[in-house]
Parts: C-alpha cells; sequence; structure tokens
C-alpha cells in the first residue's frame, strides 16, 4: 500500500483501456474515482469481506494477489503506474482488448505481458528509493530513469538461458530474492 500511495493517479494508457473495454471509472457500478483509489480500498479491505464479499484469508502473497485479481484495468494501471516497460504495456493493451469480452482472459492477458516479477521488481526498487526515485520523482513513467529501469527490468523472454536471467536481475538490483514480502504493495 505503501508504494502505491505515491503513485500517478491516472496514467494515460490506463484511462484508454477503460474505455476500450468498458470497465472501470464512470463504466458500469465502478465506486471509485481512479484504479488507484480501486486498489487503496482493495487492500485496505483484503482481511474483511469488503465491497467484494470475499472470505478473509491474510495467507496471501503479494503475488497471489495480483494473480488473482479479476479487473483488468486495475491489472495494468499497476503495471503503468510503476512505470512497466513501454512495449509490454502496449502488448498487454493490444492482448486485453484482443481478447473476448471476459475479465478473467483480460487480466490474464495483460499479467502474460506484465508478469508479477517486472511488477515485483518496481516495487521493490520503489519502497528502497531506487533508481525509480531519481530526483524524487515517484511518476516512474516520467522519471529520467524510465528508459534506464525499462531496458533492464523487461522480463527476459522464454530464450534466455538461466545464466542471462541471473544477470539481467543482478544489474537492477542484487538485493532482489525470491522471497516476496507482503508489506512492501
Amino acid at each position: 500500500m505503501a508504494a502505491i500511495e505515491t503513485l500517478n493517479e491516472t496514467p494515460p494508457m490506463t484511462t484508454k483501456l477503460e474505455h476500450a473495454l468498458g470497465i472501470g471509472v464512470g463504466f458500469g457500478t465502478a465506486w471509485y474515482s481512479s484504479q488507484k483509489e480501486h486498489w487503496m480500498r482493495w487492500l485496505k479491505e483484503y482481511d474483511t469481506p469488503g465491497v467484494y464479499g470475499r472470505r478473509p484469508n491474510s495467507g496471501h502473497s503479494c503475488q497471489f494477489i495480483y494473480n488473482q485479481l479479476q479487473c483488468p484495468p486495475m491489472v495494468f494501471w499497476l503495471g503503468e503506474a510503476l512505470g512497466a516497460p513501454k512495449l509490454a504495456l502496449r502488448q498487454a493493451y493490444a492482448a486485453a482488448t484482443g481478447v473476448l469480452p471476459h475479465h478473467a482472459r483480460q487480466t490474464a492477458a495483460i499479467r502474460r505481458e506484465i508478469p508479477w516479477r517486472t511488477i515485483e521488481i518496481r516495487i521493490r526498487q520503489l519502497s528502497e528509493g531506487g533508481a525509480t526515485r531519481c530526483n524524487g520523482h515517484t511518476d516512474l513513467t516520467a522519471s529520467p530513469c524510465a528508459k534506464k529501469l525499462q531496458r533492464v527490468a523487461t522480463p527476459p523472454h522464454s530464450g534466455c538461458s538461466p545464466t542471462n536471467k541471473k544477470l539481467q536481475l543482478a544489474a537492477i538490483s542484487p538485493r532482489i530474492s525470491s522471497a516476496t514480502n507482503d508489506h512492501e504493495v
């Protein structure tokens, strides 16, 4: 939640995706004024039934939460606001708008292009005060460091060897571990 509080409320591609899918702010029964507000309330109410009537379970990791969400703009917003690579964002947008209008399929399409690992890396960098806070910027898409982050934080394609993947992750942050800290989201 601490990382999300610092992010841009309305990045442009998310707004465009909401309109393309007819989901989110201004559509249906959306009670929130932005995907940021959607995330904040969703996380605050995570251990309660909340507005979605879910069964509380505090034992889930951030990765589990990200992979279970069924709101395409909500998932997309997190990637865009954290400064996911532009190519990944464009591909996620195309994938979400190119599948049948079904929330689970659309969010799965987005997550294939913006996987948890990309989100985790950027949240860790933000919480550690790393390159994503270059010169005090918290809007990661506008940060002067965004291009550098896009080069090094793009998830390796399936053809990369395990050694290349490790080197790529090491170039981003030597402190990234495979464990997920639930308190960082």
